[in-house]
C-alpha cells in the first residue's frame, strides 16, 4: 500500500531523515515511534505531502505519490492530529462533512455518511450532530476528528499522536475504539506516538526511529523480545517482557479445563490481557478460572503458567 524508498529530508545542512526504507501493507496498522526529534512526524507528513522530501521515492497503492497533485492526494487520505483541528464555527455534522463536500457529494449522501460515522465512533447523531466543538469534551472532539478523517472512505489514515493530550482513561477508551473500528474497516493506518505501551497495544508492526533512521521495524512481540541493538533495548526498557503480556490473552496462556479441577479464587474472561491476569495473581488470587463470553469455564491460570510461557 505505502512504500518509501531512500526517503531523506534536509533543512539546510541538517539531515532530519536519512535514507528511510519502509513498506506498510494494505490493512496494516503501522506505528512510528522514537524519541523527540527522531523524525517520525516529518516522515508522516511526507506521506501526504505536507512536507516534500529532499530525496527518495514514495508510492501509494502502486502510484507515484510525488508526481500526484498534493491537494488531490490529501483528499484521498484521512488525517488525524493531536489538536483535532475541528472548525469551531461549524457543527459536528458539518465538520465531518468537510471532505465529502469538497468532493462534490450530494447533501443527502454527505449527511448519511456523517451520521453513520458518528454512530461508528460512539457519538449518537441525534445528540451530537448539531453541537459545536466547544460543547464537547476532549475525547469527544477526537472521536469527531476520527469520523471526519474517515468521511470520504479513504484507504489510508494518518494519525499524528491523536490521543497524547488526553487523560489515561479517555486515551484507553479511544484506543479501544480505534481497534474496534479497524477490525470492522481494515484501513491502512500509520500512527505516530511517543508512548511504547500505546504502540505495542495498537500496532501490527512498529518502526522504531532514531536520529532520522529506522533502527528496527518489527511486530510488537519481536521488538520487545528481540531488540536489535542497545538503543532499541534501552528504548523498550527493562519491563519489556511485561509489556509483551499486553499483547497476549488469558486464553493463550491458560491450561484447558479438566475434570477434577478445584475451585478458583476468581474468574477472568478469555480475551482479557495476560498482563491483567498476572496483576491479579500477583495481587493474591492464587488461581483464576478463565471463562468464555457466555461465562462458561474453559481453563485456569496460575503463576506457574506464566513461568512456562514462551
Amino acid at each position: 500500500m505505502i512504500r518509501l524508498e531512500g526517503i531523506g529530508k534536509d533543512y539546510g545542512p541538517t539531515a532530519v531523515l536519512r535514507g528511510i526504507d519502509l513498506h506498510v501493507a494494505r490493512g496494516e496498522l503501522a506505528v512510528l515511534i522514537g524519541p523527540s526529534g527522531c523524525g517520525k512526524t516529518t516522515l508522516l507528513r511526507i506521506v501526504n505531502r505536507l512536507i516534500e522530501p529532499s530525496a527518495g521515492r514514495l508510492t501509494i497503492d502502486g502510484r507515484d505519490a510525488l508526481a500526484t497533485d498534493p491537494v488531490q492526494l490529501r483528499r484521498g487520505i484521512g488525517y488525524v492530529i493531536q489538536g483535532v483541528g475541528l472548525f469551531p464555527h461549524m457543527s459536528v455534522l458539518d465538520n465531518v462533512e468537510v471532505v465529502p463536500r469538497l468532493l462534490g457529494w450530494s447533501a443527502a449522501r454527505r449527511r448519511e455518511r456523517a451520521e453513520a460515522l458518528l454512530a461508528l465512533v460512539g457519538l449518537e447523531p441525534a445528540r451530537f450532530a448539531r453541537r459545536y466543538p466547544k460543547e464537547l469534551s476532549g475525547g469527544q472532539q477526537q472521536r469527531v476528528g476520527i469520523a471526519r478523517a474517515l468521511a470520504a472512505d479513504p484507504a489510508l489514515l494518518l494519525m499524528d499522536e491523536p490521543f497524547s493530550a488526553l487523560d489515561p482513561l479517555t486515551r484507553e477508551r479511544l484506543q479501544d475504539e480505534l481497534l474496534r473500528i479497524q477490525a470492522q474497516l481494515h484501513k491502512t493506518i500509520v500512527f505516530v506516538t511517543h508512548d511504547l505501551d500505546e504502540a505495542v497495544r495498537l500496532g501490527d508492526r512498529i518502526a522504531l526511529m532514531r536520529e532520522g533512521r529506522i533502527v528496527q521495524h518489527a511486530a510488537p512481540d519481536a521488538l520487545l523480545h528481540r531488540p536489535t541493538d542497545d538503543f532499541a533495548a534501552r528504548f523498550v526498557g527493562e519491563e519489556r517482557e511485561l509489556k509483551r503480556l499486553g499483547r497476549r490473552t488469558a486464553l493463550e496462556l491458560m491450561r484447558p479445563a479438566a475434570d477434577g479441577d478445584g475451585p478458583c479464587a476468581g474468574t477472568i474472561v478469555a480475551q482479557a490481557s495476560a498482563r491483567a491476569a498476572l496483576s491479579r495473581l500477583l495481587g493474591g488470587e492464587e488461581t483464576l478460572a478463565v471463562v468464555d463470553e457466555h461465562g462458561r469455564r474453559i481453563g485456569r491460570l496460575t503463576l506457574a503458567d506464566f513461568a512456562k510461557a514462551p
